[in-house]
């Protein structure tokens, strides 16, 4: 399956050897795909971008047919959408970083978040302190660093950004609390989602104007069509997905300040309070009901990820947290057909990753929540 990809054949072409997909995120009008690649015995990262969007200064390299760009390819961590990051990526280029925020010592550095052309974060590790730094494109920073002032001052429990340069370099507290991800495994479903519901109702009091990143479902028609290239004998049920969320889908008209990318990995609890909402960049006006899409679809993936890892009492856990906060946010066709929308994403990331059974888990749930015959009554 995965010798079908368009990026496989793009990475041949430019490198001379093949890679193993390792990740693969829609970017523009493309993708941006990762892949790992042996090199005499050392395994380099490699990403092929064939968004066609510009970048300010090209770092690997760039493909054409004719005069038209077909894609780039760069070698991690030379993202040039992040330019910093090649220089946080390093503990003694990131000192000096370090340096200009009035922090001085010796530090190795480490990324332990990273989403090509968006977002990265570094954990910054020294003999007598540790440091984030979060490196975004530098067009957002200032617009980031706003974001945390007011979701603040709503009494949202962001992290604090003590320093930031515009760059697309900035300093960034540490979250407080347990990683939701570990919460979900012994606190309550109800008290998990109630805890949520606060945090949601603080964004809603945030005084932010600009809109949040833009619904999931807005691109069905991208991933139904990916999902269809990618496994055909799935194409009939992603077609008949991508319609039924086009007729159940409606333009919001209370919108509301929301996260934009909600799920148990951006939150971190202390007993029953959220305590800490990381990654924020997404957050602005839209739809409430994205939220609730996002954490069920994401909450969904987890329980199937985690079973297929053999920890079948987490994936219970959490397949009980998706059921109960499916029962407390989804009241109606619009807040269902944006969770199908979710699913199915979900559902191609795991067909290109070859995990089909996973993949037709998901499809199947996102067929019932629109009402669309499932993967096996549709191929009968």
């Amino acid at each position: 399956m995965e010798s079908r990809l368009a990026e496989h054949v793009l990475l041949e072409e430019a490198l001379g050897r093949p890679g193993r997909l390792i990740s693969r995120d829609p970017f523009g009008a493309g993708v941006i795909a990762g892949f790992e690649v042996d090199d005499d015995g050392t395994s380099l990262t490699y990403f092929v971008d064939t968004s066609g969007e510009s970048v300010p200064e090209e770092t690997g390299l760039v493909l054409k047919q004719g005069d038209a760009l077909q894609a780039r390819v760069w070698l991690h961590p030379a993202d040039p959408r992040l330019p910093t990051l090649p220089v946080a990526a390093f503990g003694e280029s990131a000192a000096r970083l370090l340096e200009r925020f009035g922090i001085a010592g010796t530090f190795e550095s480490e990324i332990v978040a990273y989403r090509p052309g968006k977002r990265a974060v570094l954990r910054l590790r020294g003999a007598e302190s540790e440091h984030f730094l979060k490196i975004v494109p530098p067009g957002v920073t200032e617009h980031i660093a706003g974001l945390h002032s007011a979701l603040a001052k709503a009494g949202v429990p962001v992290p604090r950004i003590p320093r930031w340069a515009p760059q697309g370099c900035m300093l960034i507290e540490q979250a407080k609390g347990l990683a939701g991800p570990k919460a979900a495994l012994t606190l309550a479903p109800d008290a998990l989602l109630q805890a949520v519901d606060v945090v949601r109702l603080g964004l809603e009091r945030a005084e932010i104007t600009g809109a949040a990143r833009p619904a999931l479902a807005s691109r069905i028609d991208w991933y139904a069509a990916r999902l269809a290239q990618a496994s055909p004998e799935r194409a009939g049920l992603a077609m008949a997905l991508r319609d039924a969320v086009h007729a159940r889908r409606r333009d919001v008209t209370l919108p509301v300040v929301v996260h934009g990318d909600l799920h148990l990995g951006q939150l971190f609890f202390t007993d029953d309070v959220v305590t800490g909402l990381i990654d924020v960049d997404t957050a602005g006006v839209g739809d409430r009901d994205e939220d609730s899409a996002a954490f069920i679809g994401h909450a969904r993936t987890s329980a199937l990820l985690t079973a297929a890892a053999g920890r079948s009492e987490a994936a219970l856990a959490l397949h009980v947290l998706a059921d109960v906060a499916s029962e407390r946010w989804l009241d109606g066709p619009h807040s269902r057909s944006l969770t199908a929308a979710h699913l199915m994403a979900h559902a191609l990331s795991a067909v290109e990753q070859g995990a089909v059974d996973r993949a037709d888990r998901m499809l199947d749930e996102a067929a019932s929540l629109v009402s669309v015959a499932p993967r096996a009554a549709s191929a009968g």
